[in-house]
């Protein structure tokens, strides 16, 4: 096979592949054993399989009448992908995230991103999603093209893409094709792993491309199962106990005894809340006091059992010595040193927060919900969503 390759102008001189870069001069060659379990959704929910992903349509097309065995031709393979459409009731309209061929090199690519230009403009739910709002990339960047399993590797990227609910980077791509124009299309090429923030109304959905030697070409359409019985994981239970944290300052190690009384008192009286307790101690604190304390409780006898564990240490403190229990009190006593007059983060600082925001929904699934209203509250009057994530400019 090798010795086949080097007969064309595909393989990579520089020895790495960049779909759809600039920088690409070719391909390489890789290695990979993909095993499906295929089963008829029906059968599969009946009897409790787990199921990553639904396969809903296959297009295929030959395209071999073209200049050579291993020219490809966009207007075939743009066939493939429209066919695959057909038989269903939505378009590519609702496609957020499709794994190209992507060999790689520089007629391919540009042969094939033409074609997906021809299929997303011939395809009429496109049309009310403007630039821009979906993700384009191929795994050869990361393993090279596995020839005979290529397509099939592809399939698994794009399932467990869906299954995870993450839009996969491909890496490599500095800089997109500038003869592609990618920016006045549809698609995007996503360099940064991110979540999959799906619209409410419709399930997550991908496509994959698959194109071989002397114009076979295939392209499937897949998207997410959702589960009617799942319930999505809550962040927080009401049978489960909330911690809270009771901030108090005070100009002297005494004015802080007596603030401690104070709040034992109060502790003792069934109409207070320890959460009003909380949210009263964190108005009032002034953070340039010397002596500062902080108790982390979760029920009311707790935080009694807080205050006297620092009443047994009040020879200590009114010595000036500073007292951290692990996950329970934090008193500092000393002057505060110096501190932060102004601080201009400038836009790197800026993209880092939204990059915070993205990461903790990537780590915790439940964590997206939260994460989506911040950016929107955060995005009112300007365009923070599309920079962060173009496949969201049109959820609302």
């Amino acid at each position: 096979m090798y010795m086949c390759f080097t007969k064309t102008p595909a393989l990579s001189p520089s020895g790495d592949i960049r779909p759809f870069a600039n920088s690409a001069d070719g391909t390489i060659l890789g290695e990979g054993v993909v095993l499906f379990a295929l089963r008829r959704l029906a059968d599969a929910k009946r009897d409790g399989d787990n199921i990553f992903a639904v396969l809903n349509s296959c297009g295929s097309s030959s395209d071999g009448k073209s200049r050579s065995i291993y020219a490809p031709d966009a207007a075939g393979q743009s066939k493939a992908i429209s066919r695959t459409y057909q038989p269903l009731d939505y378009g590519l309209g609702s496609v957020e995230l499709i794994e190209a061929h992507g060999t790689g090199t520089k007629a391919g690519d540009a042969a094939e991103f033409e074609g997906l230009k021809l299929a997303f403009a011939n395809d009429e739910t496109t049309k009310s999603r403007g630039k821009q709002y979906c993700a384009l990339g191929s795994i050869k960047s990361q393993i090279g093209h596995t020839k005979s399993t290529a397509g099939a590797v592809s399939l698994l990227k794009i399932v467990l893409a869906l299954h995870h609910k993450v839009l996969p980077r491909t890496i490599k791509v500095e800089q997109p094709n500038e003869r592609m124009e990618i920016e006045q299309s549809p698609l995007y090429l996503n360099s940064e792993t991110r979540p999959w923030i799906a619209k409410p109304t419709q399930p997550r959905r991908a496509s994959v491309s698959s194109f071989g030697f002397g114009g076979s070409n295939f392209h499937l359409s897949v998207e997410e199962y959702l589960d009617p019985h799942h319930k999505p994981p809550r962040l927080y239970s009401q049978r489960q106990q909330q911690q809270i944290v009771v901030t108090l300052s005070a100009t002297s190690p005494t004015a802080l005894q007596q603030q401690l009384t104070q709040l034992q008192r109060r502790l003792n009286s069934p109409s207070i809340s320890l959460t009003t307790l909380a949210r009263e101690s964190h108005q009032s604190v002034e953070p340039h006091h010397r002596t500062r304390l902080s108790l982390v409780a979760s029920s009311s006898e707790e935080l009694r059992q807080r205050i006297e564990q620092l009443q047994h240490q009040h020879k200590a403190i009114e010595q000036g010595e500073s007292l951290t229990i692990p996950n329970a009190v934090w008193l500092h006593q000393r002057e505060r040193q110096g501190g932060v007059a102004l601080l201009f983060a400038g836009q790197g600082g800026t993209i880092s927060i939204w990059g915070a925001i993205f990461s903790v929904s990537l780590r915790r699934p439940a964590n997206r919900g939260i994460a989506m209203v911040i950016l929107a509250s955060l995005a009112r009057g300007c365009t923070i969503l599309s920079i962060l994530s173009p496949s969201l400019v049109s959820v609302s």
